[in-house]
């Protein structure tokens, strides 16, 4: 009896993951940090889940999902335009300082911004003070480690993923056997080792003893007009279908009946940080691909990032199946409603689903800076989600599961609308290939 003639390097299976085993040294060093960094708030999630009443968890991961927010704000005001503004490599030095100016203002702007939402939602003095600084310190962090990305400098931004992690687990223990695991210990933890963190980046960019050699932000200025603008209100946009039941559910219904929502969201919340943390470190490499048009390879990043992410949606699930299998009693407590945080866990995993498959295409046309294009597409899916979700709650206020239809669908439609300007962007980047070697 002979061999089977089809080997495992002709499989179908093979061909899916074969990016992924052609560049593992890459897959490992994207993945690392971004995985420790959310291996590490899933810790803090599932502490506090298990310690404190659903209205204060509604609490903490309302403030997770405002930091996220500011995350996703910062990537589309510094990390994406930055990385546009640097391939070529001209004014660095003075790009960076004026980015580093705005990045400040941001992230004063925003606290204060954050400051008012939580205490919207209730909140109290002390809670809002910790919240608010490592609201700050996340921020500030985040852009850090967007320069780093920029410059290609990607151990560094590993080691400030890294940092946070550990400093965090540490804080933890010392908590757990001074027998202080409680709201308010636990917030400090996760505050010192975002402070841990931000004080390993700032030690790793030498250009900020070079900030007084530039006077102004008008570098920054001229890239706002040109990608920032368009970039922040494709993000704004974004972020408004996303989580718009977050907002309505928290500041309608209360923190309390945002508990079910906010745990099915976070048991998802490590595919969110590592997805994000990808697109930072790919970003830079994809855009380096469009000066020369090198549209194939451009194509073989984004399946590469595609198939990265599609496993760690799966480990995601898993983990989350093996969860309510074997314990499910950490997941339905009392407080919960065990239909509604059901229906919550199935919405958020098809909608990070759906966002996984977008994502990688829309890192390219970030890179690209097809900003103003990508906006357009952005805002076309803002209106239906946005009222589907604020009907269904409505409507049915008792299970305010049902309102996240709304960014499922608001998903969907972007995940097409995507597809499409990509297309668009990748022929109008072949025809100026022809034209450049035609002439």
């Amino acid at each position: 009896m002979s061999l089977p003639s089809r080997t495992l390097a002709d499989s179908k299976s093979f061909h899916l993951v074969r990016p992924v085993v052609a560049h593992m040294d890459r897959a490992v060093r994207s993945l690392l940090g971004p995985m420790a960094f959310a291996g590490a708030n899933f810790l803090v999630a599932v502490l506090l889940q298990q310690r404190v009443s659903a209205s204060q968890f509604g609490l903490y991961a309302f403030s997770q999902v405002l930091i996220a927010t500011g995350m996703s704000v910062s990537n589309g005001l510094f990390g994406g335009p930055l990385a546009v503004e640097l391939r070529d490599g001209g004014h660095k030095i003075p790009m960076l300082v004026a980015f580093y100016r705005a990045n400040a203002w941001f992230c004063v702007v925003a606290s204060c911004i954050t400051f008012g939402a939580l205490r919207l939602a209730g909140a109290d003095f002390y809670e809002n003070l910790v919240l608010i600084a490592t609201s700050a310190a996340a921020w500030m962090r985040w852009f850090m480690r967007s320069v780093d990305l920029a410059l290609q400098r990607r151990q560094a931004a590993m080691l400030v993923d890294l940092v946070y992690a550990l400093g965090l687990a540490s804080f933890i223990g010392v908590l757990a056997m001074l027998g202080r695991l409680e709201f308010g210990w636990i917030l400090l933890a996760q505050l010192g080792g975002t402070v841990a963190s931000l004080a390993t980046s700032l030690r790793g960019v030498p250009e900020m003893s070079r900030m007084r050699s530039v006077p102004s932000t008008q570098l920054f200025r001229f890239s706002f007009a040109k990608h920032g603008q368009w970039s922040l209100i494709a993000i704004m946009a974004t972020q408004l279908t996303v989580n718009a039941p977050t907002y309505l559910i928290t500041f309608i219904l209360g923190a309390s009946r945002f508990a079910p929502v906010a745990l099915a969201t976070l048991l998802f919340r490590p595919l969110g940080v590592v997805l994000t943390g990808l697109v930072q470190y790919e970003q830079g490499r994809m855009a380096r691909r469009f000066p020369s048009g090198a549209m194939a390879e451009l194509d073989a990043d984004v399946r590469y990032l595609r198939v990265v992410v599609g496993l760690v949606w799966v480990t995601n699930v898993l983990a989350v199946g093996a969860l309510l299998w074997f314990a499910p009693e950490y997941v339905f407590k009392e407080g919960y409603s065990p239909d509604e945080l059901a229906l919550a866990i199935v919405a958020i995993a098809v909608i990070v689903l759906v966002r996984s498959v977008r994502e990688p295409q829309l890192t390219a046309l970030q890179a690209g800076g097809a900003f103003r294009q990508l906006t357009v597409a952005t805002l076309l899916c803002v209106p239906v989600p946005l009222a589907i979700s604020a009907s269904l709650l409505l409507l049915a206020p008792h299970s305010a599961a049902w309102s996240l239809s709304g960014p499922l669908i608001g998903e969907i439609l972007g995940a097409l609308l995507t597809r499409r300007v990509y297309r668009q962007l990748r022929r109008s980047n072949e025809l100026d290939q022809v034209q450049r070697e035609r002439a």
